[in-house]
């Protein structure tokens, strides 16, 4: 069994991330611009969430980064962005094991808290994965990322900090 290694990125992670970014989202917004404009992206939205506790979480499988994910504060709302995992280390549960540590991590700030997820039109399938860690289906958005595309949007409400 392969060690996965999860924890908060550094800025030279970041650069690993644009690869599997750019594979993972064909048609993302802003995962279809030059190497260059994601990495300073991913600097950007990292430093403006460490403040709160969140930022790029990265696994590592050998010292290589294989995945990660945003975890991001928007006023009194959590949310997690961006989950992807390279291609070849998919369904080898890394994908859990992020999303289990970023809400470990958000769990540990504070309480009361709502975390929400925004799941497009074509990674509908992944709405199952989030309802296994409990979270529910709030509303489908129709437009909201690319003209005649829905988006889901799941959320996991008043979530206590653990004792």
């Amino acid at each position: 069994m392969m060690k996965i290694d999860i924890h908060l990125a550094e800025i030279e992670n970041l650069n690993s991330l644009v690869a599997i970014y750019k594979s993972a989202f064909l048609k993302h917004n802003i995962f279809c611009k030059s190497s260059a404009d994601i990495l300073a992206y991913l600097e950007e939205s990292h430093k403006d969430n460490l403040m709160f506790g969140g930022g790029y979480l990265v696994a590592k499988v050998n010292d290589t980064v294989v995945g990660g994910i945003l975890v991001r504060k928007k006023e009194d709302i959590w949310k997690l962005n961006h989950l992807a995992v390279k291609k070849e280390f998919r369904r080898q549960g890394i994908a859990t094991q992020l999303v289990k540590r970023a809400l470990e991590i958000i769990k540990g700030l504070c309480t009361n808290l709502t975390i929400k997820i925004s799941v497009s039109e074509d990674e509908k399938g992944l709405i199952s994965f989030y309802e296994k860690f409990g979270f529910k289906l709030e509303q489908t958005l129709k437009d909201y990322y690319r003209p005649g595309e829905e988006v889901y949007v799941l959320s996991m409400n008043n979530l206590q900090k653990p004792l």
